[in-house]
């Protein structure tokens, strides 16, 4: 299809509009035969279209959403002519279906080599210093060549491409972003990218820029030179591949214990010493050290002299960086006054029966209830919020007495409906397996599912209603002048934790072996009596064999090697209770907290915890002071051992759960006006 535009007689190439049924035909009606790999948005196909082969790309779901991103994916892609960047052939929008068609890249991704043995063996270090060097030039294409900034911002080994001759193709540009020349960066809001290749100042600022696919490229650098991806390593040697290579250069480790065995016996040991030293270079923990991609083509191309990489992201070695300051220079007075309050405001609802016009529906018990659609419909009052998966509503059922006993009246219960996506699951099957394991999942401190509806394309679960709402809203929620109208005390702070306590180390247990990354204060739902339970701990496992583009623990929350490898795992859950702790200590919220000084929460309370003379200025002063002293020093020094920046220093949960219990005996518990 050709369109003219731009300057008089000026012609632009844009790409082909196919029709669905053509598609349908290139590849039998998506055959899983002709499948070439899926992902979290979408399933990849190969066809054959007019004698050439394509690959197909088929996004999950029919949201408009689906079609916002399918369009703007187009509008970047169209224009992008380089070598190592895949090229987009066309797209179809028709019957609620959406569809990218690409070139066919013959030897697929670079994990499957990494990850594979028996592949990885065919990658000599000819080859995969090419590889290098293709991405390099892809990357810099992007970064200095094109119009505007494209910011891949999902740079893995999954979207490198292989061609026939092992040339390497950047692809997947589904949530790339255009940063114009004149900005250094952009802020994000939901953290999207994959984790283990999150740059650092996307985890702790939201920011990105071109310096943050820097960084995924020093990773994929290091990844190709030791032969595996970043969360193959954590799994196999649970360790992190970035900071023991950093470690291993440092010490000035022979190449044969830092490489591949493939490529150990070859010729090219200072161009492989390069490409490590390069690789360091582009994963420094602060992005402004970090090379661009410009100056990246020429350290590999040309013998100039290297400088001395500083420490990789998430190796908290030495201090944190600050603002032309350091932290030894900071007063303890200047440090105390930036702690400022950030005073939730809370009303507790009422909770009174409506009357009801007429009998309504059936709730069975004790199993879950199959709902109608118009039966929530009509159950809904009010709009709660939105999570990950979708919309949350308020809605009341009828209890009949035909569920009850006898003598007892007909009553209302108050519910959650919560909506989930078209998107969020590829299938029923796999819908009804989530409902089946939630219903079976059942402890005290975890939110009840009452039943669920899937009719059509609608799929909804229905959870038991905490009246008093989330922890987060208690702690944080700002209202008139700043004012706590309901602070909560030392003793409910100290109830809390030991309720999430519970159903954290309920969750890790041999039987259930739930790992819960998406732990945080606003998933902490409390009743009536302020007895806390989980909510959301079923999307824990959701999803488990998808390739998410979105982190599940949330800034603030994650643990160091949760960031720099996205393997979840229990000891990483246990540095997310440590951060929940934190913000019970002190009224803060992590992932809002900064002082002029850059630091975090979690790096304020080691910097001043560490003094039991300084607790006092870490404890929230809407407690005025009702707390006690001995408890609270404990408390502190548990949180500070649950985040520990080495996961083998972590108490386990059922570990953390006795010392909580422990806090509630008496000679824990005097308050500092009774001592």
């Amino acid at each position: 299809m050709m369109r003219r535009g731009g300057a008089a007689g000026s012609v632009q190439q844009y790409p082909n509009s196919y029709r669905l049924r053509d598609l349908k035909k290139a590849t039998n009606n998506f055959s899983n035969k002709k499948k070439l790999g899926s992902g979290g948005s979408a399933d990849v196909y190969k066809g054959q279209i007019n004698g050439k082969m394509v690959a197909i790309k088929k996004l999950h779901g029919s949201s408009v959403q689906q079609l916002v991103d399918i369009g703007k994916e187009v509008q970047m892609l169209h224009s992008l002519e380089h070598e190592n960047i895949v090229k987009l052939l066309g797209f179809c929008s028709e019957d609620g279906q959406y569809l990218l068609v690409y070139e066919y890249v013959q030897n697929g991704n670079l994990a499957t080599y990494l990850n594979d043995e028996s592949k990885r063996e065919e990658l000599n270090w000819g080859m995969r210093f090419n590889i290098i060097n293709g991405i390099a030039r892809g990357l810099s294409y992007l970064h200095h060549d094109s119009k505007d900034s494209v910011i891949h911002r999902d740079l893995k080994p999954e979207n490198v491409l292989l061609d026939k001759n092992y040339n390497a193709k950047i692809a997947d540009f589904g949530i790339s972003k255009i940063l114009d020349k004149s900005k250094t960066h952009s802020t994000t809001r939901n953290g999207s990218g994959t984790p283990g290749y999150l740059a650092p100042e996307i985890w702790y600022l939201q920011h990105y820029s071109p310096k943050s696919d820097v960084y995924n490229f020093g990773l994929l650098i290091l990844e190709i030179i030791v032969g595996c991806t970043s969360a193959q390593y954590s799994k196999r040697n649970g360790q992190i591949l970035s900071h023991v290579v950093w470690h291993q250069w440092k010490n000035n480790t022979p190449l044969i214990h830092i490489t591949d065995m493939y490529v150990q016996e070859e010729l090219s040991q200072d161009q492989i010493k390069n490409c490590i030293l390069t690789g360091l270079l582009c994963i420094q923990n602060y992005h402004s050290k970090r090379p661009s991609m410009m100056d990246v083509l020429q350290m590999l191309n040309t013998n100039i002299s290297l400088p001395v990489p500083d420490v990789p992201g998430f190796l908290h070695e030495g201090q944190p960086e600050t603002s032309k300051t350091s932290l030894s220079s900071i007063s303890s007075s200047s440090l105390e006054s930036a702690l400022v309050l950030t005073s939730p405001s809370y009303n507790d609802e009422i909770d009174t029966l409506p009357t009801p016009g007429t009998e309504g529906m059936i709730l069975s018990s004790p199993n879950l209830k199959a709902f109608s659609f118009n039966d929530l419909k009509t159950a809904i009052i009010s709009f709660i919020g939105e999570g990950s998966p979708g919309f949350m509503f308020k809605g009341w059922l009828w209890l009949d007495k035909q569920t009850l006993e006898p003598t007892a009246p007909i009553r209302g219960i108050k519910v959650v409906v919560q909506e989930h996506k078209p998107d969020w699951f590829w299938d029923q099957e796999e819908w009804q397996t989530l409902v089946d394991y939630l219903g079976r999942l059942n402890h005290p401190n975890l939110i009840k599912l009452i039943g669920y509806c899937s009719e059509g394309g609608n799929r909804l679960l229905v959870h038991e209603f905490m009246p008093k709402g989330s922890l987060g809203n208690h702690l944080f929620k700002k209202g008139e002048n700043h004012l706590l109208l309901q602070p909560l005390s030392w003793e409910i702070r100290l109830n809390i934790a030991i309720g999430a306590a519970k159903a954290l180390s309920f969750l890790h247990d041999a039987e259930s072996q739930v790992i819960y990354p998406d732990f945080e204060a606003s998933n902490i739902l409390l009743d009536s009596d302020y007895n806390a339970k989980l909510a959301g701990f079923g999307l824990a496992n959701a999803k488990p064999t998808r390739d998410t583009t979105s982190p599940l623990s949330p800034f603030g929350y994650a643990a160091p090697e949760y960031m720099a490898t996205g393997y979840p795992s229990a000891e990483a859950n246990v540095y997310n209770f440590g951060v929940v702790l934190l913000e019970l200590l002190s009224g803060q919220r992590v992932k809002d907290y900064k002082i002029n000084i850059a630091l975090t929460l979690d790096e304020w309370a080691k910097f001043i915890l560490g003094d039991e003379h300084k607790l006092h200025k870490f404890i929230d002063s809407r407690l005025e002071g009702q707390y006690p002293e001995k408890g609270a020093q404990a408390l502190s020094n548990l949180a500070l051992r649950c985040i520990s920046y080495k996961a083998k220093l972590r108490p386990n949960m059922s570990k953390v759960l006795k010392e909580l219990e422990k806090l509630q005996d008496p000679k824990y518990n005097a308050l500092n006006n009774e001592v």
